[in-house]
């Protein structure tokens, strides 16, 4: 299987392929629970948001 992966420049494509093996790594009912996420979008603006990633970070470690 393959996946296209786009992004607005090449630094931005970079990020993405970073981000998607970082999440190829995880196990399946993890990234289940990640696409839920996808799917709020209330979740989707706050995780958009540095300052909230930042308190998620810190909150949990």
């Amino acid at each position: 299987m393959q996946v296209k992966i786009t992004g607005t420049n090449a630094i931005d494509a970079d990020k993405r392929l970073s981000a998607i093996e970082k999440l190829n790594k995880l196990p399946t009912e993890v990234l289940k629970n990640i696409s839920t996420l996808c799917d709020n979008e209330k979740a989707v603006d706050y995780l958009k948001d540095e300052s909230s990633v930042g308190i998620i970070t810190s909150f949990l470690g």
